[in-house]
């Protein structure tokens, strides 16, 4: 099912994850932050006091977990669809939760009212590999309560869509393709507030 090849793409696709969070700075709300994968960087910029972080995660047993294991993190329980912070981050990070939103439109209006002016929306997700189960085990995934549930397995295609016609402006889209892990990533940022001229109008002559 699979060719082998010389580099290692998952990894390769993973840098260009962790060099964006790198570069980040400030206020951070990390929406569905249970996988943790990037726990380790964050943690270093939050030591540095280059970012104050704050996770979102919808299940109370991984949040207490997130908790107990990262003093240096706020997390929240909650659910995307259900924030109401109104520009409070410099940055909003969807690391492979998209697909886990019920609703991911009302998911992406809450997050885009959460971003400040000139903040930026930083989305991965993968998209599924195909699947070779038994019948037992097929069964036996179906049966299960799925509390950790994938919605769906979009590829970059629609969040785009969507975060453009939210006003977001288009940064970088990376697709998954032939040469590439199953990996998508997209960035946005938000427009700037209009700066106001200071300056008044000359006198009237006489």
């Amino acid at each position: 099912m699979f060719e082998t090849v010389s580099i290692d793409v998952f990894s390769r696709d993973d840098d260009r994850v962790r060099e964006l969070l790198h570069g980040l700075s400030g206020d951070i709300l990390d929406v569905g932050c249970g996988d943790g994968r990037y726990d380790e960087t964050l943690e270093a910029l939050v030591t540095d006091g280059r970012l104050r972080y704050t996770g979102l995660e919808p299940a109370i047993e991984r949040a207490v977990s997130l908790r107990g294991r990262w003093p240096w993190a706020t997390v929240l329980v909650g659910e995307a669809e259900s924030l109401e912070a109104r520009e409070q981050f410099d940055h909003v990070l969807v690391l492979r939760s998209w697909n886990h939103f019920r609703d991911p439109e009302k998911a992406l209006t809450a997050m885009v009212r959460a971003l400040r002016p000139g903040g930026t929306l930083t989305m991965v997700d993968n998209v599924a590999f195909g699947l070779v189960r038994s019948r037992k085990q097929a069964s036996r995934a179906e049966a299960g309560a799925a509390t950790f549930e994938h919605y769906r397995n979009d590829d970059a295609a629609r969040p785009e869509r969507l975060a453009i016609g939210l006003g977001l402006i288009p940064v970088e889209r990376r697709d998954v393709g032939t040469a590439t892990s199953n990996q998508w990533l997209l960035r946005f940022e938000r427009a700037p507030r209009p700066t106001v001229s200071s300056a008044q109008p000359a006198p009237e002559g006489p």
